[in-house]
């Protein structure tokens, strides 16, 4: 799989945005009330200036670390803007980034100040690399699932859920499941198998969480990559740069 018809731009060696499995069942979490309950991810609804606006540019969620909030999705999500008169990885300060849930129309959450972008870093395949672009919360999220970091490493083995919703799902998608084993690791990837799944199919979930058997945040959605044998696997970020860039903006608060 070394294109990518979801980004509509002729990118090689990219999956981007997409994943899935046989089983799609809807994910919650534990209401806090009997009528409303949290929502784990929701889709980038991202305006950029006037007429130029994406509702759907991969997904996203809310990740708590060390008592602050932060939102998060895929950096490579970014491929797919166009004419917002940035350079590199910036994002121009007039853009509106929220995270919304498509199957509960009220359900929003904006976002704030991108924390790990320049203008001098190149905005092309190398981003796949450190696939994860991090935001600032200005209040206390609300509708969302407060996502913590994986409390231990992912092991061959091991059972992920990715929770979003691709560009095929139904109207009034609030998260969908998307479950499958590990099977080898590729730094900064873990490569995860999903059965029988056509992944052509499932495009439209890069930057959506990935959660372990705990329910705590393991890894994103990136991209696809071979595994030793030549077969195709979903890929996901791994933490380390993620981590890296949480701790950085901790230790400068404290500073």
């Amino acid at each position: 799989m070394h294109s990518s018809k979801l980004l509509k731009i002729n990118l090689s060696a990219l999956f981007a945005l997409g994943l899935g499995t046989a089983a799609m069942a809807p994910v919650y979490a534990a209401a806090t009330t009997p009528s409303q309950a949290l929502a784990v991810s929701g889709v980038n609804d991202v305006t950029f200036g006037a007429n130029n606006h994406n509702d759907h540019l991969g997904n996203g969620f809310v990740l708590e670390y060390q008592g602050r909030y932060f939102g998060v999705t895929a950096k490579h999500v970014l491929l797919m803007t166009k004419n917002t008169g940035a350079k590199g990885t910036e994002i121009p300060a007039q853009t509106q980034w929220v995270l919304r849930n498509k199957g509960i129309a009220d359900l929003a959450q904006p976002f704030g100040k991108a924390l790990n972008t320049s203008p001098n870093e190149a905005l092309d395949m190398k981003v796949l690399e450190h696939d994860s672009l991090v935001f600032e919360l200005g209040e206390v999220p609300t509708g969302f699932v407060a996502l913590k970091l994986a409390s231990k490493a992912v092991a061959i083995g091991d059972e992920l859920t990715a929770v979003g919703c691709r560009y095929d799902a139904p109207a009034d998608c609030r998260g969908e499941r998307f479950s499958g084993t590990v099977v080898e690791f590729k730094a900064p990837n873990v490569l995860v198998d999903l059965g029988k799944t056509d992944l052509q199919k499932l495009f439209g979930l890069s930057g959506a969480p990935v959660l372990n058997a705990s329910g705590e945040l393991a890894g994103i959605v990136s991209q696809s990559l071979p595994d030793k044998s030549g077969v195709e696997r979903i890929a996901y970020a791994d933490l380390d740069y993620l981590r890296q860039v949480l701790q950085q903006v901790v230790t400068e608060k404290q500073s």
